[in-house]
C-alpha cells in the first residue's frame, strides 16, 4: 500500500509539473494575450471555435494529457512485460512486474473515468 501511495503522489507531482510547463513555458510572449471577441485568451488556439476560450484551453489541455497518459500507460505495460520476461522464476521480480502492469491499467481506467466525467460536464463534449 505504501508503494501504491508513493506511485500516486509521484504521478500527481509529475502531472502538476506538466501543467506548469503547459501553462507557463509553452505560451510565447508574443501571443500571451489574444482577443477572442469579448474575451481574452492565453493561447491563439483557444480562440478557435465558438466556445468559451477557457473551455477551449481545457480541451487543448485534455488532448495534451491524453497523449501523455497514453505514452505512460504504454511505457508501463512494456516495462512490466520486460520485467516479467526477465524474471526467470524470481517471484519478487514477477510480483513487481505484475504490480507495474496492474498500476498502469488502473491509471488508464481512472483517466478514462475522468475523461468521461469531463465529457459530461463540458457543454458539447470534450472532442467535439
Amino acid at each position: 500500500m505504501k508503494h501504491f501511495t508513493t506511485t500516486i503522489m509521484s504521478a500527481v507531482v509529475a502531472l502538476g509539473m506538466l501543467l506548469l510547463l503547459f501553462v507557463v513555458v509553452l505560451p510565447s510572449p508574443v501571443s500571451a494575450a489574444v482577443n477572442c471577441g469579448d474575451n481574452v485568451a492565453i493561447l491563439k488556439e483557444a480562440c478557435q471555435g465558438d466556445k468559451n476560450p477557457i473551455i477551449n484551453l481545457l480541451v487543448i489541455f485534455i488532448k495534451f494529457m491524453s497523449v501523455g497518459v497514453g505514452l505512460a500507460v504504454a511505457g508501463g505495460i512494456i516495462w512490466g512485460g520486460m520485467l516479467y520476461g526477465t524474471a526467470r522464476g524470481n517471484s519478487g521480480q514477477t510480483q513487481k512486474a505484475v504490480t507495474v502492469i496492474v498500476n498502469s491499467v488502473v491509471g488508464l481506467i481512472l483517466y478514462i473515468f475522468m475523461f468521461a466525467l469531463l465529457n459530461f460536464l463540458i457543454p458539447g463534449g470534450v472532442l467535439s
